[in-house]
């Protein structure tokens, strides 16, 4: 009798508990699937960039980069994503970051705020991506190609190559020296900057010179010089003005 009672107990105990246990189990299936269904970037390498210079914080969805002085190509990841996640937006059409915000004169904060999302057909995850500019001063690539320029086109676009390009380069003035007489020919910004930078030509300082420049420099071959903070930088590139 005794027995039977207590099969009879644990009989009802066990109907009782079989429905919680199953909420229980549902509840966990559920979180798993949350987790599951969240599009994630599982490893992240950038091409020309050390591994020791990448910190991929999956907790905290950060990604940090260290630039080198000289950056091959531009700025391009290699992403692997969890299942049917795409990147939605933070990269180019050529799968590259851009760069252009500090390449070009910035007189304020360095701290840019680039990011990465992506996402599936349910939800998105953004990243955050923080690029730490190159530890080093502007200085000139050592190249000798010529810059040529027809006075007759009224514009003077040069790009010059150099080291350490991701630091808010600032350029108020460039010098150009006549090769054959000595004269030089100081190109002011009036405050302002000359230089600019593309995605297309990384690791160059880009200069577009409009008119009066015709008129400022006449026919010969010129070295380039820019004024920085610690005096002229001079660039082996020589300028050829032709009529």
């Amino acid at each position: 009798m005794v027995e039977s009672l207590i099969c009879i107990k644990m009989k009802l105990l066990f109907a009782v508990m079989l429905p919680v246990m199953g909420i229980l189990l549902g509840n966990c299936k559920s979180s798993e699937e949350s987790v599951d269904i969240m599009p994630v970037i599982k490893s992240i390498t950038f091409a020309g960039i050390a591994e020791k210079d990448v910190i991929f914080d999956k907790r905290n969805f950060t990604i940090t980069v260290q630039l080198p002085p000289i950056l091959q190509g531009g700025l391009e990841p290699t992403i692997q994503l969890s299942q049917d996640a795409k990147v939605i937006r933070g990269l180019t059409t050529n799968n590259m970051v851009d760069l252009s915000s500090f390449c070009y004169c910035n007189k304020g904060s360095n701290k840019e705020e680039l990011s990465i999302l992506i996402g599936n057909n349910l939800i998105t995850t953004t990243y955050r991506l923080v690029v730490l500019p190159p530890k080093g001063s502007i200085k000139p690539q050592l190249t000798n190609v010529p810059i040529l320029f027809s006075r007759q086109t009224q514009l003077l676009s040069m790009s010059l190559p150099v080291e350490n390009l991701y630091t808010h380069p600032s350029v108020d003035n460039l010098l150009f020296t006549n090769v054959a007489t000595g004269l030089s020919t100081r190109i002011y910004a009036d405050g302002a900057c000359l230089n600019t930078c593309t995605n297309d030509a990384a690791n160059a300082l880009v200069f577009h010179l409009a008119s009066p420049i015709e008129k400022d420099l006449t026919a010969g071959t010129y070295a380039i010089a820019i004024q920085a903070k610690d005096g002229l930088i001079h660039f082996p590139q020589p300028l050829i003005v032709t009529d």
